[in-house]
């Protein structure tokens, strides 16, 4: 799974998602953590892709791209509401 450098700059624009600059900074520091151990992953058919969920200091979406290349491609990440985290978490 790879990260390019313009998804920090997408990522970044979330950042006013967050409860706090430092929640934000956490969720980017763990991106590796949220990938290597989610507490679950969940398919986006609309955007066909999979979906990486923990929590961290909030619960944290990291979405990765399934393309037809051999990479599974980071898109973005964001905080979710609980509300979205239960449903997503129950339609598995």
């Amino acid at each position: 799974m790879v990260i390019y450098q313009d998804r920090y700059s997408h990522i970044e624009k979330h950042k006013g998602e967050f409860y706090s600059v430092e929640s934000y900074q956490q969720s980017v520091d763990s991106l590796a953590d949220i990938i290597a151990n989610p507490e679950f992953i969940s398919f986006n058919t609309k955007n066909a892709s999979l979906e990486f969920v923990k929590f961290i200091s909030e619960n944290t979406l990291v979405a990765v791209t399934i393309s037809t290349s051999e990479e599974l491609k980071v898109k973005t990440m964001y905080p979710i509401s609980l509300e979205k985290y239960l449903k997503l978490k129950n339609s598995r």
